[in-house]
């Protein structure tokens, strides 16, 4: 049976998460998610993932696929959010997926470097 990945579903997935926080008293760190760049839907998801990881007070990072291995570096880039959501485009392109994500970015008030 198909699954709706949406917030309300990412929202139940994450009810475990912020259940373990308040029985615990302790911070929670999310590393590594993402969405392959093509995706269907992929910026709204990423959105709503982000929305919740805000709501829960979840410290987040944002796994990104880069290498300089040039056998992989034009082509193995499905988390490359920069590259848009033409699976067959390898270059840096504004898209959908950028902007969620660099929204959510760029509302970081504190920021490890100036």
């Amino acid at each position: 049976t198909p699954d709706a990945f949406d917030q309300t579903w990412l929202a139940d997935l994450l009810s475990t998460v912020e259940a373990f926080q308040e029985a615990h008293h302790v911070h929670v760190a999310v590393n590594e998610y993402g969405v392959h760049r093509w995706a269907p839907g992929a910026a709204d998801f990423m959105r709503d993932q982000m929305t919740l990881f805000e709501q829960l007070g979840l410290n987040y990072a944002l796994w990104e696929w880069q290498t300089s291995f040039e056998p992989f570096a034009s082509s193995v880039d499905a988390f490359d959010f920069r590259h848009g959501e033409n699976p067959i485009n390898h270059t840096h392109v504004p898209n959908a997926l950028q902007s969620a994500i660099v929204s959510f970015w760029a509302a970081n008030k504190q920021r490890p470097f100036p």
